[in-house]
């Protein structure tokens, strides 16, 4: 079995936090439960101290 794994970003000048959509046009917050600043933060908070 083979993943096709797949972004798009919005195309211009214009800045947006989190600035993703999903492949059908939703927001993160659409797709996720919490918003892009929340997600991001938890994210940090999580991976902060992880090895390369």
């Amino acid at each position: 079995m083979k993943y096709v794994i797949s972004t798009s970003h919005p195309h211009g000048e214009a800045l947006s936090a989190g600035g993703y959509w999903s492949l059908e046009g939703k927001t993160l917050e659409e797709v996720q439960a919490v918003s892009y600043v929340e997600w991001s933060k938890d994210w940090i908070h999580k991976y902060k101290n992880m090895k390369r």
